[in-house]
């Protein structure tokens, strides 16, 4: 193995008199070129391998899909009867019911969406605009700012073939 490093140092004095001699430019300029050349070589064949290495992209559990789906129907069932207008309006914390069903279905439909592959409009935290919170985020920090969001989402969800 030494009469590699051997060969090497040879070759590389070699070189580097032949450069000094025939009027290549600095003898420091085509060492820099080679090992650029070789990191990049070393980069191609490294992306090369982390593709070979990471698993192919796999489909949700179509149980689990299907349990989502199923969620998010008695949810939307639960929302609908508060909300309708000849409910019963003497429902004891109504407005709180509708409020906590609202977060539990904006958290199934962030759940949905990491199933589906849907991106998600919804925000982080607080309002950025007025910096203050519109809902309570739940644990993952997940909730639709308004109706539109929730509706273009749903509408998204549906175009991917879910229905609740």
């Amino acid at each position: 193995m030494t009469w590699v490093a051997w060969l090497a140092l040879t070759v590389i004095g070699c070189a580097l008199i032949r450069s000094l001699w025939s009027g290549l430019g600095p003898p420091w300029r085509w060492p820099v070129l080679l090992i650029r050349a070789i990191c990049a070589a070393v980069r191609r064949g490294v992306v090369r391998v982390q593709t070979r290495l990471t698993p192919p992209p796999t489909d949700p559990d179509p149980f689990t899909a299907l349990e989502v789906q199923h969620r998010l129907g008695l949810i939307a069932t639960e929302l609908r009867v508060l909300e309708a207008a000849d409910a019963d309006l003497t429902y004891y914390a109504r407005a709180h019911r509708i409020h906590t069903r609202r977060s539990a279905y904006d958290q199934l439909l962030a759940e949905a969406c990491e199933l589906a592959g849907v991106s998600l409009p919804f925000s982080r935290g607080p309002d950025a605009s007025s910096g203050t919170h519109d809902h309570d985020a739940g644990p993952e920090g997940r909730v639709c700012r308004n109706a539109d969001e929730r509706f273009s989402v749903e509408i998204e969800l549906a175009a991917r073939g879910w229905h609740w």
